[in-house]
């Protein structure tokens, strides 16, 4: 991965395989949905600026010392019932992730195992911005202007969006956890998704962190396998008053800063815009894990 230099500010890469399956069709009524893909863009670039991390900031505050200053491996969720600990993790590659048995394919939440040379497109933002300067505010301005508005913002960057996109294989790990799940609300019948839990990864020598939302893919103790309940629910569990489950998570984690990143696990609290998992106190960062030895 090329990671800051070349990609900027972190895309979803479903918006972005969205924006490029748009080029590629000129239906106006898939043109007419872009007017909510511009504004969700503009959004989560909005939000990665405001969560950018000082250089100074970091150094004063390392994400190693941090979580290893609380000594906590636990993290609970949104409505502090349920707490997860992390116990151990181990990483498979994703070059090795169709060729490794310990985690077995009806465990991910998928059904299969992992493409292992799956490809993804990806649009070098920030080369397209020094091209084309004034792209973010006519971004901006069309989003707030109606459908006609956008329509013609991507008719003009077009040309720039289609240069400037390609396909290409991310570097991935695997990373999967030994975990305990407990019902700590003294009550029966708690629930919890364990989907709603969160990655942050950033670099001491970059200022941008990315938040990954949905990267969770692997659950072994799933009471919901079969249609609907499967699509929806996979990582839903329900425990009565002091009950524990022992259970793998696995995350897909694609590799944004190499070696030196650093990756924290959290539930998002309700009141996003002023957290940071690496000093909230109800986050796990990788680097205080321990790392299951073969």
């Amino acid at each position: 991965m090329h990671g800051q230099k070349e990609y900027g500010v972190l895309i979803r890469p479903e918006i972005i395989i969205m924006s490029v399956n748009f080029i590629k069709k000129k239906n106006i009524v898939l043109i007419a949905s872009l007017a909510v893909i511009v504004a969700g863009v503009t959004a989560l670039a909005l939000y990665t600026e405001q969560h950018k991390a000082l250089p100074d900031e970091r150094a004063a505050s390392s994400p190693v010392s941090t979580v290893r200053e609380s000594n906590s491996q636990i993290i609970t969720n949104v409505q502090k019932t349920v707490e997860v600990e992390f116990l151990v993790y181990r990483i498979v590659e994703d070059s090795d992730i169709d060729s490794q048995t310990e985690y077995k394919a009806e465990n991910f939440r998928s059904g299969e195992l992992p493409d292992p040379q799956y490809t993804e497109s990806v649009t070098d933002w920030e080369s397209l911005k020094k091209e084309c300067p004034d792209f973010e505010s006519e971004q901006k301005k069309a989003a707030k202007s109606g459908e006609d508005a956008v329509i013609a913002f991507h008719e003009k960057y077009r040309p720039f969006v289609e240069k400037y996109t390609k396909e290409i294989h991310p570097k991935t790990r695997y990373i999967f956890f030994d975990c305990k799940v407990k019902n700590i609300s003294g009550e029966d019948d708690t629930e919890c998704y364990l989907n709603e839990i969160s990655v942050c990864s950033y670099s001491d020598n970059y200022s941008k962190s990315t938040f990954c939302t949905d990267c969770i893919c692997y659950f072994d103790k799933s009471r919901n396998t079969e249609g609907e309940d499967r699509e929806h629910s996979f990582f839903k569990v329900d425990l009565n008053k002091d009950e524990t489950i022992e259970c793998t998570l696995g995350f897909e984690i694609k590799e944004n800063y190499g070696p030196e990143g650093h990756d924290y696990f959290f539930y998002v609290p309700m009141n996003i815009e002023a957290y940071n998992p690496k000093d909230s106190g109800n986050a796990v960062c990788l680097d205080d894990i321990k790392k299951y030895e073969s």
